[in-house]
């Protein structure tokens, strides 16, 4: 008995089941052959966009890193105050030795740390 009842209730649940095949609608009208242009567009404006995006990242993490600086120092904050060190800074003379006032026009830092008059012209 138990095999007939579990035999009626699949037949039950299969008739109530309908097998049902979707096929896709023809269209005749002739806007939705050019369908596939607006996604090209919208691919290209996002990959234009992305460039765009990747680029101008680029350019202000170059800018941040001194890329376009054309000083021959840079600040370095230290504390409450800022130090001058040269681009070409000798790594043995600790940042303590370096200015905290940036040079004028005429003056050069040394890699040493001491600033000096400009009498090759490099800065000004």
């Amino acid at each position: 008995m138990k095999s007939a009842r579990i035999i009626t209730m699949f037949d039950s649940v299969m008739q109530r089941t309908s097998y049902e095949i979707q096929y896709p609608k023809v269209v005749t009208n002739m806007n939705s052959v050019n369908s596939a242009a607006p996604a090209k567009k919208k691919w290209i404006k996002r990959t234009l966009f992305i460039l765009f995006t990747l680029l101008l990242g680029g350019i202000v993490l170059m800018d941040s890193m001194g890329v376009f600086d054309s000083r021959p120092y840079r600040e370095v904050p230290h504390g409450d105050h800022s130090h001058y060190v040269p681009l070409d800074r000798d790594p043995d003379i600790p940042l303590s030795a370096f200015p905290t006032r940036a040079p004028r026009e005429g003056e050069l830092i040394t890699p040493y740390g001491e600033i000096v008059p400009d009498t090759l012209g490099l800065w000004w």
